[in-house]
């Protein structure tokens, strides 16, 4: 989940006022879709990502992470 990591780092640099909604965005999509295998945490990356585009809230990239690593733990056991 490469794309979801470089959207917490743009993340971080959009809190303090960099202009990087536009690639947050791009980045979160690009993690909707390489998580199409799994359509928990697709979904999940898919609400955040929208929610983000329309209303500008901020997506909760911790809790995605976590869900992430919860994702990889139950393919990995």
């Amino acid at each position: 989940m490469k794309h979801l990591g470089q959207a917490w780092v743009l993340y971080s640099e959009y809190k303090v006022g960099y202009p990087y909604k536009l690639l947050i965005i791009g980045h979160l999509a690009e993690a909707e879709a390489e998580s199409e295998s799994w359509p928990a945490l697709h979904n999940l990356i898919r609400e955040q990502r929208k929610r983000f585009q329309d209303s500008e809230q901020l997506p909760d990239l911790d809790f995605l992470g976590l869900k992430v690593l919860e994702t990889e733990q139950f393919l990995f056991d």
